[in-house]
């Protein structure tokens, strides 16, 4: 306990560096250390110390400003594979707005599967609460893709428009279908930037044809007297986009909703801490991505090696 002979020894700084960019808190790291060498006495160490080498850590990084420790991060994506892309838009006053980047990796699955998009955007992930953006769609198993990913200083139709134009340049391909929100910004940039692409919010299911679904509308208004109701007029005027009748007009990949998004918020919200500054924010979205691309390989394992599970209406699953 004597100050003077307590340190955190090189293997030990590197093992608390792994634990922590594997969103291990840092009562847990420091309990899987003391595992490893049979007990807190034979650490060297404290947990105040443990707590200490971290926050010294986080000012090294973050030494040079923001802007430099982020342009540093970059750099060494790039240095390691020159196929990253990365965007930055900035303000009148020379300082960065908005942030999108995506890996070699994100890039490949965009060009094969991008043809059909899911975008949303979620805070609370993020020191500054700047809503995270992110482009996502499903592979040939299904699983989740990550197409890129933006930090957005606001939510208007100027800074979506540079979104969208910034993942069209990415790989130069548009979708043709894509899931949104109900937000008129969004809607409106889709309209400037991908105008031939069918913008969809989600389905009502039930009815195969136009015209079962409109008689079905109308009953229901009749029903409820509810003809003059603003919050049933306004949605009707879009109803190409959330009605099944009309969505299944498009190739969805099966998509529906924005359920894929929310999923994947959700899944970046558990692993994601707001008190992470941005280099940290970075990491931490690499192992959450990484996590997915790890059910893929599963899957792509399961499908060469497996005999596919087959349902039969009506059945239990067979193998």
């Amino acid at each position: 306990m004597m100050p003077s002979q307590r340190k955190v020894a090189a293997t030990h700084a590197i093992e608390i560096d792994l634990a922590h960019e594997s969103g291990l808190r840092l009562k847990q790291s420091y309990e899987l250390l003391s595992k490893q060498v049979g007990g807190y006495d034979n650490l060297g160490f404290t947990k105040q110390d443990h707590r200490n080498y971290l926050c010294t850590k986080r000012q090294r990084d973050m030494k040079h400003g923001e802007a430099a420790s982020l342009g540093r991060y970059f750099s060494r994506q790039l240095k390691e594979n020159p196929s990253y892309y990365f965007a930055t838009q900035l303000d009148c006053e020379e300082l960065i707005n908005n942030i999108f980047w995506a890996d070699a990796r994100m890039i490949i699955d965009h060009s094969h599967f991008g043809d059909v998009i899911t975008f949303d955007t979620t805070y609370s992930t993020n020191r500054d609460a700047r809503p995270l953006g992110v482009f996502l769609g499903l592979n040939h198993h299904r699983e989740t893709v990550v197409f890129g990913s933006a930090l957005l200083y606001d939510e208007t139709i100027e800074y979506f428009v540079w979104l969208f134009k910034t993942l069209e340049a990415m790989s130069e391909k548009k979708p043709i279908t894509i899931f949104t929100d109900q937000d008129a910004a969004m809607s409106a940039t889709i309209k400037v930037v991908m105008p031939k692409t069918y913008h969809a919010l989600s389905c009502i299911y039930e009815y195969d044809g136009e015209d079962e679904f409109l008689t079905a509308w109308n009953e229901i208004l009749d029903k409820y007297d509810v003809r003059e109701n603003k919050w049933l007029i306004g949605p009707f005027k879009l109803k190409e986009k959330w009605a099944e009748v009309y969505v299944k007009r498009t190739f969805t990949a099966e998509m529906k909703t924005i359920q894929l998004s929310e999923i994947f918020n959700a899944d970046l919200k558990d692993c994601l801490r707001i008190d992470l500054n941005i280099v940290e924010f970075f990491t931490n979205f690499e192992r959450v991505d990484n996590q997915k691309r790890d059910k893929e390989l599963e899957a792509e394992y399961n499908s060469r090696h497996k005999f596919p599970r087959l349902r039969l209406k009506g059945s239990p699953m067979l193998n």
